[in-house]
């Protein structure tokens, strides 16, 4: 996503790995400021105004953002949904990701309806149900 960005742990530079998950996102604050923060905790100081959580979750929304403009872009849906721990994200720079998506959409298409739900327990156990129903009726989680 960014050949200048951010490094993994393992030395994988700018990718979506990189930018956009929560390991990660700990990994650039605490390589940066030398303390070991929490995912809420860098977004708090992040929305404070705290120069490297903002710097570190800017870059986040910004590859978020250019995500979701490339994958509209190919699959053309008419929404997207966005769930899971890390969509807080959205809460401190949602207009830097609507931001980087309008940048990186293509002009003529119509605007991505986006979508978030922050996702609970239940949410994931749910997942894992349906996917034991699969393999028990199926045989495989393929299909």
């Amino acid at each position: 996503m960014d050949p200048s960005g951010p490094l993994t742990p393992d030395g994988r530079r700018g990718s979506a790995v990189s930018l956009l998950t929560i390991p990660n996102i700990r990994y650039q604050v605490q390589a940066a400021t030398g303390r070991d923060r929490t995912y809420e905790e860098i977004l708090a100081l992040a929305a404070a105004g705290d120069r490297m959580p903002a710097r570190v979750i800017g870059e986040a929304a910004r590859a978020l953002g250019t995500l979701v403009a490339q994958i509209s872009n190919f699959v053309m849906p008419q929404r997207i949904l966005l769930a899971g721990e890390g969509v807080g994200l959205m809460d401190v720079a949602g207009k830097t990701v609507e931001e980087a998506i309008r940048d990186n959409r293509h002009p003529l298409a119509t605007p991505v309806d986006l979508e978030t739900k922050v996702s609970d327990f239940h949410d994931w156990a749910r997942g894992a149900a349906v996917l034991a129903i699969k393999v028990l009726v199926l045989g495989s989680a393929e299909a």
